[in-house]
């Protein structure tokens, strides 16, 4: 006697909820901060501009209803070759935040962009020109300065 297989109504709307859930979009007001890239001219810059990112993460997982990704989440695609919709979508977010770091002797260029994943557009984007006077003063005065900014571009 062959098998018959029967679906119950409950399973299949569970099977429904669970495909919706799939596919949901990411709230609005959530982020992942990725590991800024060293684009010094002698690469040795790493510890600062992770640094930065960092920061950046410490700063804005403090802020109301913001949803930030962890950092190991985030760090993991250091140095791949993804597309941010890619990765945005993986992490479950609706927006990215990459950035690079450029020291020569004792200035820095930082500069930093928010990106929508939902269609890879800039919202916001920023160059700061810096002295380096110390480490943690720089890492601290500028994740201030782009989580005010953020705040203020993801409505939160």
């Amino acid at each position: 006697m062959p098998l018959r297989r029967s679906t119950s109504r409950r399973t299949r709307a569970s099977c429904s909820a669970v495909a919706s859930a799939l596919v949901a979009p990411p709230p609005t007001k959530s982020i992942a901060v990725l590991a800024f890239a060293d684009m010094s001219p002698d690469k040795d810059s790493e510890y600062l501009s992770d640094g930065i990112a960092e920061e950046i993460l410490n700063a804005l997982a403090g802020v109301g209803d913001l949803q930030v990704a962890a950092r190991t989440s985030s760090f993991y695609y250091k140095d791949r070759n993804e597309s941010l919709r890619d990765i945005g979508k993986t992490l479950g977010v609706a927006h990215v935040l990459e950035g690079s770091v450029r020291r020569q002797g004792e200035k820095v260029r930082i500069t930093a962009q928010l990106i929508r994943v939902a269609d890879g557009f800039h919202v916001w984007s920023e160059i700061y020109d810096l002295e380096l006077k110390g480490v943690f003063a720089l890492q601290d005065e500028i994740a201030g300065r782009i989580g005010a900014q953020l705040q203020t571009s993801l409505g939160v």
